[in-house]
């Protein structure tokens, strides 16, 4: 919103990175695919057509560039909570979401192929829920 005073403590960067998204605690209802408009340290800010509420969890996947922590760009599935919504032209919402923790995903050993692909990629990760990363996964001081 253009005039509201910058509550932001962490400078955030625009990016245009793909992710996916779905809600945590409701019937599992499909990820929804769409791309960051912005990132920084400690949040998101993507569009979605989707009705979302403020303090709602969600689920997001999407790989972090370099650029925001200043290491090699990995794969993340971050648990977050909404803290903004925008209208937008369109009929679409901006989605501002507060990244709580993170999951990276566990290496796997390679499968036969014979196995489907949506089997080889089954969702294997490990929680880096460490007081001591943030959620982009900068060590904190």
């Amino acid at each position: 919103m253009s005039g509201s005073p910058e509550r932001r403590l962490t400078p955030r960067c625009r990016l245009m990175v793909p992710m996916a998204f779905h809600r945590i605690g409701t019937l599992f209802d499909g990820e929804s695919p769409t791309r960051t408009i912005n990132i920084s340290i400690e949040g998101v800010y993507f569009s979605t057509h989707l009705t979302l509420n403020i303090g709602e969890r969600l689920e997001l996947a999407f790989r972090v560039p370099k650029r925001i922590t200043g290491i090699k760009s990995k794969s993340r599935q971050f648990t977050g909570r909404v803290t903004r919504i925008d209208l937008m032209p369109h009929g679409l919402l901006g989605i501002g979401v507060q990244l709580l923790c993170y999951e990276t995903p566990r290496r796997e050993p390679q499968a036969p192929s014979s196995l489907s692909h949506r089997s080889r990629r089954s969702g294997l990760f490990v929680a880096q829920r460490d007081h001591g990363v943030d959620a982009a996964g900068a060590a904190r001081g």
